[in-house]
C-alpha cells in the first residue's frame, strides 16, 4: 500500500527526496500522537503507544546503519525528522531524541570500526529503545571524568556512583553508562 505524500508546507520547501521522505514518516506519527499529547502530559505518562509505532515504522532505526536495518540517517535529517515529530507530541520527540542521540553516536564509532557498539545497536535493530544515565552532581563532565568507579569482582563487575538523571528509563531495560575502571580504561 503505497502512503500519499503530506503537504509540509512552505518550510520544508528545500528538502532532498530523502529528506523529505523521512521529515513525511515523522509528520505521519507527529499528526496521530497530537491525538493523545495532552493526555500524557495533563496525567504525567510516558508514551508507550507511540514508542510501539516508531519502532513498528522503522522510525526508531532512523541512525541506526543499514547493515543494521536502519535508515543511516545523518544528523542533519534526523534534527529535521524530530522538528516535525515534536509537532505532535513534545515529549515522545524529546524521548525519542534520547534514543537517536544513542544510536547515532554508538553507529558513528561502529562505522569506525568499534565493535563494542554491536550489542546495543543490535538490540535496538530488535526494538529496544535507549537511554542513559550520564548526569552526575559529583562531576561537571561526565563524559571524560565520570565520579562513579566501577572494579572487576568474582563473577562480573561492580558499579559505585550517583546519577541525577536517566533518559527513557519507563521503557529501557537498561542504560547506557561510562565508567572509568580502576586503570584509566573507559568501559
Amino acid at each position: 500500500m503505497q502512503e500519499t505524500a503530506i503537504d509540509l508546507g512552505n518550510e520544508y520547501n528545500d528538502l532532498t527526496e530523502r529528506q523529505r521522505t523521512l521529515v513525511e514518516l515523522a509528520a505521519r506519527h507527529a499528526d496521530d500522537f497530537a491525538t493523545r499529547a495532552a493526555e500524557h502530559d495533563r496525567e504525567g505518562t510516558f508514551p508507550f503507544e507511540n514508542f510501539a509505532k516508531l519502532h513498528e515504522s522503522g522510525y526508531a532505526r532512523m541512525c541506526l546503519p543499514e547493515s543494521l536495518n536502519g535508515m543511516d540517517a545523518d544528523l542533519e535529517e534526523f534534527c529535521l525528522a524530530q522538528q516535525r515529530l515534536a509537532q505532535g507530541c513534545a515529549s515522545t520527540a524529546l524521548s525519542a531524541n534520547m534514543h537517536g542521540f544513542g544510536t547515532g553516536v554508538q553507529a558513528e564509532l561502529y562505522k569506525k570500526g568499534n565493535e563494542m557498539f554491536l550489542m546495543p545497536l543490535t538490540a535496538a535493530s530488535q526494538g529496544v529503545t535507549l537511554g542513559g544515565s550520564l548526569s552526575e552532581a559529583e562531576s561537571a563532565d561526565p563524559f571524560n571524568s565520570p565520579a562513579g568507579r566501577i572494579e572487576r569482582v568474582d563473577g562480573g563487575y561492580r558499579l559505585n556512583g550517583r546519577k541525577v538523571f536517566g533518559s527513557n528509563t519507563p521503557i529501557n531495560p537498561g542504560a547506557l553508562l561510562q565508567r572509568h575502571p580502576r586503570g584509566g580504561r573507559q568501559a
